[in-house]
Formats: C-alpha cells, sequence, structure tokens
C-alpha cells in the first residue's frame, strides 16, 4: 500500500548479527508502535461520535497468526458504515455484513497478511487516521506500517492531493523531496562504517546500504505526492514516503520513513478550498472538490436494485457488489479528459460470470450515473453517489 523503490538484488551472506539486526530493528518499531496506541486511544476516543474498538481475529489457540483491526461505531450511522467496509476489504477482503463465518475467513495465516494491528494515529474534528502494522509471508518475511485517514463526514478515504490546489501539491513535494534528500546525504558519510566488511570482493554494508539510499533519492527526485500518507493533529501534519529497502537489506534502511512535518498555517497558500475547510476551519461538513473522480464508496441503484462500488485508484483492485448478496466483482476501470468513465468486470472462470460493463459519467452533482450491461443482456440504468 506504500510507493515503492525499486532494487537491483543485492548479493551478500546473511550473517547471524544481521538476522539479530533485524529482530531488534522490528522489536523497536513494535515497541513505538504500541506506546503510540495507548497514549492516542484515551485521546482520541473520548470525545468522538465515531468510536473505535477492536475486532479480533478467531485465529488463536494454537494458530500462529493474530488479526486485530478497528471496528467504526457511533454517529452518524452512515460514516461509521463507509469506514468499515473500506477497512474490511482492503485489508481482510471480506465485505462487512456479508461475511458467513467472520471477517477474517478469507485469510489462512500462512501466506500473504498473516498479522495485523492498529493504532489511532491523529483525529481532528474533520478527520481521523488509522495506522495498521502490517505482516507478511510471500518469498520472505515482511512488515510494513500503512496510514488511511477518512473525513468524518461521511467517512470517506481522504487522500491528501484532496487538500491541495494542484500548484499547492507540487510545492509542498518540492519542500518534501528536498527534506528528505537532505536526510540521507546527511545520514550516510557517518553510517555503518563500523560494522563495514574487510577485505574481499563482497560489498561492505556500509556500500550496499550507500547504493539503497542513493537509488532512493533518484526515485525521490520522480515522486509525487500521489500515495503519500499523511496525519494531522494539533495544528501540524506529517508526511510519510519511505524508500522501502528489500527484503534482503531491510534491516540497513536506518531512516525509516523519513517523517515531514509543516505546521498548518506554513501549507495555508497550498490548501485547496476542502482543505481550508478541514485544516484551517475545522469545520465538520466540508464537501470534497466537485466535478472530480475521488477514491472511496459510492452507493446507488442499478435497475432498481441496490448495488456499492469500491473505487479506489491508489490502493486496490475496485469492485462492486449487490448489497443483497456481498459478492465482490473485480473490476478495471479508465477516465476520459470529459470525465467519463468506462469500468468492466475481470474474466472470471472460477464462477463463470458473464462480462460486465459500466459507462458512466461524473455529473455537476458529482453522481456517477450511466449505464450497465451484461454480455448478452439489455443496458440498465445506474446512478450512484458518495
Amino acid at each position: 500500500m506504500k510507493s515503492k523503490c525499486t532494487f537491483q538484488n543485492i548479493g551478500f551472506r546473511t550473517s547471524q548479527i544481521y538476522d539479530t539486526m533485524i529482530f531488534l530493528k522490528k522489536l523497536k518499531k513494535s515497541i513505538a508502535f504500541f506506546i503510540g496506541a495507548l497514549a492516542m486511544l484515551a485521546s482520541l476516543e473520548s470525545d468522538a461520535d465515531i468510536q473505535i474498538e477492536p475486532i479480533q481475529s478467531p485465529l488463536n489457540g494454537k494458530a500462529t497468526a493474530q488479526y486485530r483491526v478497528p471496528y467504526a461505531i457511533g454517529s452518524p450511522l452512515n460514516t461509521a458504515n463507509t469506514i468499515n467496509t473500506w477497512v474490511q476489504y482492503l485489508w481482510l477482503n471480506s465485505i462487512a455484513g456479508h461475511s458467513k463465518i467472520s471477517p477474517f475467513e478469507h485469510l489462512d495465516g500462512m501466506v500473504g497478511l498473516v498479522g495485523l494491528n492498529y493504532k489511532l494515529a491523529a483525529k481532528t474534528p474533520s478527520l481521523l487516521t488509522i495506522a495498521f502494522e502490517a505482516a507478511y509471508m510471500d518469498a520472505y518475511p515482511s512488515d510494513a506500517i500503512s496510514r488511511m485517514t477518512f473525513e468524518l463526514h461521511g467517512g470517506q478515504p481522504i487522500q491528501l492531493t484532496d487538500l491541495l490546489t494542484a500548484e499547492g501539491a507540487e510545492k509542498l513535494n518540492k519542500k518534501f523531496i528536498e527534506y528528505q534528500s537532505s536526510k540521507i546525504e546527511k545520514f550516510l558519510p557517518t553510517s555503518m562504517r563500523d560494522r563495514s566488511s574487510e577485505g574481499g570482493a563482497q560489498k561492505s554494508e556500509f556500500d550496499v546500504q550507500s547504493d539503497a539510499y542513493t537509488e532512493c533519492r533518484a526515485h525521490l527526485k520522480q515522486s509525487t505526492l500521489e500515495h503519500v500518507q499523511f496525519t494531522v493533529s494539533e495544528g501540524k501534519i506529517t508526511l510519510f514516503r519511505a524508500c522501502d529497502f528489500p527484503h534482503n537489506i531491510k534491516a540497513l534502511e536506518d531512516l525509516d520513513e523519513i517523517p515531514y512535518n509543516q505546521s498548518v498555517s506554513n501549507i495555508e497558500t497550498h490548501l485547496n478550498t476542502y482543505g481550508r475547510c478541514v485544516l484551517i476551519e475545522n469545520k465538520t461538513d466540508c464537501k470534497l472538490a466537485s466535478n472530480t473522480l475521488h477514491d472511496g464508496i459510492y452507493r446507488g441503484e442499478l435497475g432498481g436494485r441496490a448495488i456499492t462500488l469500491l473505487l479506489s485508484q491508489h490502493d486496490s483492485t475496485p469492485i462492486y457488489y449487490f448489497d443483497d448478496e456481498g459478492t465482490p466483482i473485480e473490476l478495471s476501470f479508465t477516465q476520459d479528459p470529459d470525465n467519463s468513465i468506462h469500468i468492466e468486470s475481470f474474466l472470471d472462470e472460477e464462477h463463470k460470470r458473464p462480462h460486465q460493463s459500466f459507462s458512466l459519467t461524473l455529473d455537476d452533482a458529482d453522481e456517477l450515473i450511466g449505464s450497465w450491461q451484461q454480455e448478452g443482456g439489455m443496458q440498465l440504468p445506474v446512478k450512484l453517489h458518495q
């Protein structure tokens, strides 16, 4: 769920000392993560209309995996439902309210996502950010921290770019890149030389780390704010973007996410109308920019049947489902400059579903209107809104 820097596979033997470094680094992160969670729980949940409670995985006892995810309750109910729908699909591949056994039924605890925890990272009257600590098992074990920010007017996920003008995003990103690059430049000359290998053709740990951070700096120069995560708290905004070293040198990523802090007042000129509403005026009824397709949950009707569309341009495959069934159908979509949107279902040999397609337009009321057609069938009207 984070922007990746890619590096060529760097071969060097992993020693017992290196394995210990990985363990100690993970332990340090986990301790900091849970201390932060305890500190934030009291301050964030006490005065919010939307309360967050944990739901635990049934995989316990002899099972090695443990999943713990946030569950939103309170008012407005639609806001809580939207947050839960988004979180459970993106993290658990589950449709909220439609599980046969539990929301965790699609996770086996052996491959893919094998562990998950969360904390409440930040809250304002308008925004709520939840930080997730995830553990994965694929070719190599890995872990990552990822954040989701929701607006509390309707529960929709918010991207950093939703708060900024195009010019403001460009200027803020330039400052962010300069800050991260300078932190890397200052760090490298004094890092890890005392841990370097001696002699031989094998690269030292310092050389490996130096190469990785040098390539990361080059990648940063091409980066945008599209995948940048953020928190807003006490008049301050913090941006997060990591180099994301590959697993075999993950223990050498000593700078982690290189967070960038700015007071909200310092970026006021970069904000759009929505950004000013939520960050400067601290209003609770702010509306996202019109005539723009936003990530999030769209609800409405298809030929008289209630449907839900989860549209993600950043973190996951878009899906839709009929509300009375709750069976997700994966989609691909393209958007033309005139705001016309073309959505098609993937080939589904397992369920033998016919091909389906949507032709939609984002109108002046920010509703998606148009038609849906199943292969061999007639067109049916569609109308969706956030």
